[in-house]
């Protein structure tokens, strides 16, 4: 964690949050400062922090243990919690909130809540400066979900969903030509489809789909906040070139589902701009925290186009998952569907390709191995390039479509 510095402290300080599959990490940036300094980092892991790991997620996959084998979900209360847990640190530090002017969302891309009527009300109170200083955050959410999880980017049971999906659009070209997309199994509106098809109740009592990112701005300002086009792209339901709902993708994920297209058309909430305001920040937090209660908070995006942000051209990104990013300048789309085409959090288009055999993996195969990073980091230091290739592959990939490579030394150490 880095702390407090004597730097400007007139209010013009941004906080961002990243919400990834294993944290929720903070920065807050002087920009006034010459030159932009940080004023404190920190971050936060689900598995190691007694305020995050109580809500049934599993020590080694951080999920929820799986009903059915390919389900990847993720608890909604434990987001919130690490936003509390966030803050409360933060101030911890000597840190005073209220000279943060802006704040910006990340969080892993595909995964989404389903939010009850109940949901949206607790979304409205925490606007309320009468009701700020009442229950936190996960009491006032503990009945807010249809669906009692939060689906994330491994989810792995929808490949029928995606290809219904495809098939009914017209096939590959068809369906990458109006989303951007070859309707991965991983993307949202597959999971949506296979979601209502499994839980109907659940999915009759949901008022309103959120990505994670749309969902914790609008937790942060106390509204239905809409998703942005970054991570709309990553939905298979929206237009990418006119960036929009397409009316014939909602008819699509919503094929034969209770309540059709119009059901799905209500659920979602409006796209806008990345860094479109969401908002002003909540009565709730300016109550417990200290926020002012002029601090901004925009729609945010999720993790793969908030990362493209920091470069203009190609970027090559190795975190949970491999990505490859590429800057199109313009919107562009791969026909043969092998690449998405997507927005990075300014909003600008951009195309990658994604293997889920990222650093989870690397680090799976340290465990199997008995090796620790510097033990592990020499030995790739001191490996010819090329010289030994073994590949170890737990999921399915999309990009291109490979079945899972099995590894019994790995497998037996997970």
């Amino acid at each position: 964690m880095k702390h407090e510095t004597n730097g400007d402290t007139s209010g013009n300080r941004t906080l961002g949050i990243d919400v990834s599959t294993q944290s929720i990490s903070a920065v807050v940036v002087d920009p006034a400062a010459s030159p932009a300094q940080v004023v404190a980092e920190l971050s936060i892991t689900y598995r190691e922090d007694p305020r995050l790991n109580r809500f049934g997620i599993d020590h080694d996959s951080l999920l929820v243990p799986p009903r059915i084998a390919g389900e990847a979900d993720q608890p909604p209360l434990m987001f919130l919690a690490g936003l509390e847990a966030l803050f409360g640190d933060l101030a911890a530090t000597g840190l005073d909130l209220g000279t943060i002017a802006a704040v910006s969302v990340s969080a892993q891309q595909h995964g989404h809540v389903y939010l009850n009527a109940a949901g949206t009300e607790a979304l409205a109170r925490l606007a309320d400066g009468t009701a700020a200083t009442g229950p936190d955050l996960t009491a006032r959410f503990a009945d807010a979900f249809a669906y009692g999880t939060a689906p994330i980017w491994q989810t792995a049971d929808s490949q029928e969903a995606a290809d219904e999906i495809r098939a009914a659009v017209g096939g590959t070209e068809a369906i990458v030509s109006v989303s951007g997309s070859d309707s991965p199994a991983r993307f949202t509106g597959a999971v949506i489809r296979r979601t209502a098809r499994r839980y109907p109740t659940a999915w009759a009592e949901t008022t309103r789909v959120s990505l994670l990112s749309s969902f914790l701005s609008g937790v942060l300002t106390g509204t239905d906040c809409p998703i942005d086009w970054g991570n709309g792209a990553g939905m298979t339901l929206m237009d990418y070139r006119e960036r929009k709902w397409s009316r014939e993708l909602v008819e699509a994920v919503a094929a034969d589902l209770p309540g059709g297209a119009d059901a799905l058309g209500r659920a979602l909430p409006e796209l806008a701009s990345p860094v479109a305001p969401a908002g002003r920040i909540a009565a709730y937090f300016v109550a417990r925290y200290g926020f002012s209660p002029e601090c901004v908070v925009n729609a945010g995006s999720g993790d793969n186009p908030q990362s493209k942000v920091m470069i203009d051209g190609d970027l090559l990104s190795l975190g949970s998952s491999f990505v490859y990013m590429v800057d199109t300048g313009e919107p562009v789309v791969d026909l043969q569907g092998y690449a998405n085409s997507m927005y990075d959090g300014l909003g600008r288009p951009f195309v990658f390709a994604c293997r889920t055999n990222g650093a989870m993996v690397w680090d799976r195969m340290r465990t199997a191995a008995g090796a620790d990073y510097a033990r592990a980091d020499a030995a790739l230091a001191a490996a010819t390039p090329g010289e030994r290739v073994e590949i170890w592959q737990p999921y399915a990939e999309s990009y291109p479509v490979a079945p899972p490579v099995p590894n019994a030394a790995a497998a037996g150490a997970s």
